[in-house]
């Protein structure tokens, strides 16, 4: 199968040089929005632009906006507000979108950085439980903010009316996978980057491809044959002994290497999933002849000589830096310790199970992942719409392009095909509803079979059945129940 992929990166670069002539604030009322399959086309495709509509006159009074959002280290709620003008192109951007905003909207944003999940979680359930408006918006981990919509403590954003998650600047995907009863509680778009940096990916060392007479690992990302056999095959040529000590450590050269998140970064990469919606319906995608055999593949490569398996980013950040692995299964956001790199490297989809598999599918890390939502008891759900649809599309006007050029000029990639292997990994992003609610303990067990290598992968999915149906039924009524 031949993938010819329409380049987002070079369309955001045009939007990108172009922002400063384009009037955003020009009111339309006949909007046409992209699919996220509609997202991927032909190089002779073209895009349509999308603006909100902002009614004449609107006027909010110097309102003060608030957030109060995650601030625990390199996944610390950076998109929202920043003071000043840097001279990086990324923080320059959302302080151009946030000015832009302001002024057209007439308001201001305020933001609570809380260095502590559990603490902005409590503090988030004692704002709403004492009925309190302390905040317009939340921005919080995945599993956290799963909780809070179980316990109902946020609005539906579907039914806001000056809010359209159908418009492109809203990812349809986390639209879709997390909507349920035809409700949304929780998502992302352009008015976040961290989606993009929390998904999982692989990184790969141009020179070690170059000097082994590997394959072209780009060109089989683009027929479709970037599977985990290929992929093993690659890393299994490449393992040496460096220090002669006769012992396998971080100090020596590997094709491969992953940590205790690859066994649930994999069951997605395969098309599976812990739970998916369908309307009030929620089902289970974990335990499958495709799911189990990704796994037990993953787990004949983890016990190669040739994969090394690190239990820190320091040791993985190393070793990678220092050229001696092929391959390393990663989040995006960690890719950022490269960017001083001399040896060239790129980026892949975490791989398809077999060629047959429909196509790429690249998860999001629940504990790197914040999403939005707005409290129950917060004040004026209109003017919140109006704002963060408002904020929505100037980010994929400013924010979204400037992303690709911070990431793709110098920081972390230096070619071109590196561009393209981003679109189709941020158009193959997995939103895992059963995931995040963190059904059945899976991800947990999984670390553990990964940390162990361990492999009776259904004997473990059929010991947690029982729990995670008691789990399903249990959010099913939840949700049923909620105004």
């Amino acid at each position: 199968m031949k993938i010819k992929l329409f380049a987002l990166m070079s369309a955001l670069m045009i939007l990108f040089a172009g922002c400063a002539d384009r009037d955003a604030a020009a009111p339309i009322t006949d909007v046409q929005t992209l699919s996220a399959e509609e997202s991927i086309k032909t190089e002779e495709s073209t895009e349509t632009k999308e603006t909100p509509y902002i009614p004449e006159g609107t006027d909010f009074g110097g309102y003060d906006f608030r957030i109060i959002a995650r601030g625990i280290g390199k996944w610390a709620c950076q998109d929202m507000y920043t003071e000043n003008l840097t001279g990086s192109v990324l923080n320059d951007a959302i302080y151009d979108r946030n000015v832009y905003c302001e002024d057209a909207l007439k308001y201001s944003i305020s933001q609570t950085l809380i260095p502590d999940d559990s603490k902005l979680y409590n503090t988030i359930v004692n704002t709403v439980q004492s009925g309190s408006d302390d905040y317009d918006l939340v921005w919080v981990n995945s599993v956290n903010i799963a909780k809070l919509a179980m316990k109902g403590m946020l609005a539906d954003m579907n039914s806001i009316s000056t809010l359209d998650l159908s418009h492109s600047w809203w990812d349809q995907r986390a639209v879709e996978s997390l909507m349920i009863n035809n409700r949304v509680y929780y998502t992302t778009g352009d008015i976040s980057t961290i989606s993009k940096n929390a998904v999982y990916v692989i990184a790969f060392n141009k020179k070690l491809l170059s000097e082994y007479n590997l394959p072209d690992v780009y060109s089989l990302v683009n027929e479709g044959e970037w599977t985990i056999d290929n992929m093993g095959n690659i890393a299994a040529q490449i393992s040496s002994d460096i220090d002669g000590d006769g012992v396998i450590t971080e100090k020596d050269l590997f094709g491969f290497m992953t940590y205790n998140c690859d066994n649930i970064g994999f069951l997605l990469s395969s098309g599976g999933s812990i739970a998916v919606i369908s309307g009030s319906e929620i089902t289970t995608k974990y335990n499958n002849d495709n799911t189990v055999s990704m796994l037990m593949k993953l787990t004949t490569m983890r016990q190669s000589e040739s994969t090394y398996f690190f239990t820190s980013d320091d040791v993985a950040n190393t070793v990678f830096t220092e050229g001696r692995v092929l391959f390393v299964f990663r989040t995006l956001i960690n890719l950022n310790f490269y960017r001083d790199m001399e040896t060239d490297y790129g980026i892949l989809p975490t791989p398809k199970l077999n060629e047959e598999q429909d196509r790429y599918y690249c998860g999001e890390h629940a504990y790197g992942l914040s999403l939005i939502g707005i409290p129950v008891t917060a004040g004026n759900l209109e003017r919140t719409g109006t704002i963060l649809e408002v904020m929505s599309s100037k980010s994929q006007e400013l924010v979204t392009p400037a992303f690709y050029e911070q990431t793709l000029k110098g920081k972390f990639f230096r070619d071109e095909d590196s561009g393209a292997m981003l679109d189709i990994i941020f158009n193959s992003r997995v939103y895992d509803f059963g995931y995040f609610n963190n059904w059945g303990g899976i991800p947990e067990k999984l670390q553990t079979y990964s940390s162990q290598n361990k492999s009776e992968f259904s004997s473990l999915f059929e010991s947690v059945d029982e729990q995670v149906n008691n789990s399903i039924e249990i959010a099913v009524e939840a949700f049923s129940n909620l105004d």
